[in-house]
């Protein structure tokens, strides 16, 4: 603004030396012009008076003036007889030059013009006297050179007008300045109830104006930081992760879990790409496809977990970009697997059974059997079938059971000692014809739990110990209490689980011994079941066993509801 004010004042100046200086020399110049004429008259009319000869008139002239006077004598038919400065001779008729004219018809003649002679302009005055015109002229300055002769002033004052003026405009223009930039300065009270006074009454409409203008500015701000805080806040505490890019692949946003999930040392920067967050190949190549269709979806394995993204496109003011979610789908992908393995596994354990039950009855039906001994003895094998088939179809509708957590609404007062002294008769007679030795030790205490659980807990593991144990062997079932924990110990002398064994006794229908469950009737769901119920109650199971020296296996409820008597 010091500056526009200055190159104002600059020009202003400028412009008014420069017309100032136009109108001085033009009034000079007239003045100088009628002083100029004047003279000349007054010098011819006196020398034409005294009568002297033209070489006489010459000399005279050079005495008494300053400046030089051309003298020309013609006669009436414009020859010209003597001229002062040129040889007559060499001279043109001057019979059509308007003062010789004017003179000869009027006696006296004036003219302004070029001359061709002198290069310059001159003023001519002609008298007539006696047989000859007497022609006086004077060289005298054009306006164009008087006005730059003036030019080194002119300048001069200029210069010293735009020194005083840069002074001046300086001083006015900080003085103009000086209340806006205190209203600037003040910006930060313009929005509170605090009262604000401009210097000048000219400035009170902008301040008001901009007071109303820089509180809806702070009240706009305010409510998008709240909006700002409100959305970070919301995608930061997801547990999903989101990440915004612009159609370049540069991330404007990505939240903790995001970051956690696919790059935990990732820090954002200015115009941050995708590709230095994560590589995945397929995340890039969704990435693409939803370039194309809008949108993308998809699974990727991150270290020990499984990713289900997300890809959408959006529109954003200045263009488009990409909204990417991820979710944590590794339960959901673990359970589609099992699901898969427990349709297939199930299929085979349902089919062998009645595979067996259809070969043997259709053998019946069709009189291939008729000796009494044998019908005696495929019924028999029917029979067992069929049970092993009854009771893995129970313990899959228990495990889907657990699984769902339908019976929750059972749980009551608890009594594991209890429980695993009623085991024991169930498995009473399987026990005698093992010939194995069940043995109950423990504390007697209560917790709340589900009963039908807990039994179905100890009976799987009790009815293990049994049937994988050797003839004549002894089971320990021990119930005791930590200060956290209700701990059931189950420990058997039977032929054990290999090392390789061990990590896989808890999936389903999986067997370590398939002709003894075969024989026995087990459908490998009972560890699966025992595990479930231990989950359930967020407890765990462990286990510690060796090839051909036996088995225990310990499981850990979390004594929440701690009853003891």
């Amino acid at each position: 603004m010091q500056k526009k004010i200055f190159r104002s004042i600059c020009y202003t100046v400028f412009a008014s030396v420069l017309v100032f200086a136009i109108v001085a020399v033009s009034i000079v110049y007239n003045f100088y012009k009628t002083q100029a004429e004047s003279q000349l008259r007054s010098v011819a009319n006196v020398i034409i008076y005294n009568d002297l000869t033209v070489e006489e008139m010459v000399e005279n002239l050079e005495k008494s003036l300053t400046y030089n006077v051309r003298i020309t004598q013609t006669d009436f038919e414009g020859n010209v007889i003597f001229d002062s400065i040129k040889d007559a001779s060499s001279l043109e008729n001057h019979g059509e030059r308007k003062e010789i004219k004017d003179a000869l018809e009027y006696g006296i003649g004036s003219d302004t013009r070029d001359s061709k002679t002198t290069g310059s302009i001159n003023y001519y005055y002609a008298v007539k006297d006696g047989e000859s015109i007497y022609r006086f002229s004077r060289e005298r300055s054009s306006f164009l050179s008087m006005f730059l002769g003036l030019v080194p002033v002119m300048l001069c004052v200029a210069g010293l007008v735009i020194a005083v003026a840069t002074v001046v405009s300086m001083k006015l223009s900080e003085n103009a300045i000086k209340p806006i930039q205190n209203i600037v300065a003040n910006l930060d009270v313009l929005d509170t109830t605090q009262e604000f006074k401009p210097e000048y009454k000219e400035l009170y409409p902008i301040v008001s104006a901009m007071k109303k203008m820089s509180q809806r500015l702070h009240k706009y701000i305010n409510r998008l930081k709240e909006e700002k805080e409100k959305i970070t806040l919301i995608t930061d505490n997801m547990v999903e992760g989101m990440i915004l890019l612009d159609e370049e692949g540069n991330i404007l946003s990505v939240n903790k879990s995001a970051v956690e999930t696919l790059n935990p040392s990732f820090e954002i920067e200015e115009e941050t790409h995708i590709l230095v967050l994560t590589r995945n190949a397929q995340l890039i190549e969704a990435l693409e496809s939803a370039e194309k269709n809008g949108s993308a979806m998809g699974s990727i394995p991150n270290r020990d977990k499984s990713l289900r993204f997300f890809i959408n496109k959006a529109s954003f003011r200045y263009g488009h970009g990409f909204i990417i979610l991820l979710v944590d789908a590794t339960e959901e992908i673990r359970a589609e697997e099992i699901r898969r393995d427990f349709s297939a596994n199930v299929s085979h354990e349902l089919k062998t059974p009645l595979t067996t039950i259809k070969g043997f009855g259709e053998m019946l039906e069709n009189g291939i059997i008729t000796n009494p001994d044998d019908i005696k003895k495929y019924g028999g094998t029917i029979f067992r079938e069929s049970e092993r088939l009854l009771s893995l179809i129970n313990d899959i509708i228990r495990l889907s059971q657990i699984e769902e957590m339908s019976e929750e609404e059972l749980a009551s007062d608890v009594s594991l000692y209890k429980i695993a002294l009623d085991v024991k008769d169930i498995l009473k007679t399987k026990a005698e014809k093992q010939n194995v030795n069940v043995k109950i030790t423990g504390k007697d205490f209560v917790i709340s739990a589900n009963p039908s659980y807990m039994s179905e807990l100890l009976l799987n593991l009790t009815d293990n110990a049994i049937k994988y144990n050797n003839y004549g062997g002894d089971v320990l079932v021990k119930i005791l209490k930590t200060d956290k924990n209700a701990v059931i110990i189950v420990k058997d002398t039977g032929i054990g689980i290999s090392k390789s064994d061990q990590s896989r006794i808890f999936e389903r229908f999986y067997r370590v011994d398939k002709s003894r469950s075969k024989q026995t009737g087990g459908t490998g769901l009972g560890l699966s079941i025992v595990k479930h119920i231990a989950s359930y109650y967020k407890g765990n199971v462990e286990i510690n066993s060796s090839e051909g020296k036996g088995t225990e296996i310990k499981v850990y409820i979390p004594l929440n509801n701690d009853l003891s008597l």
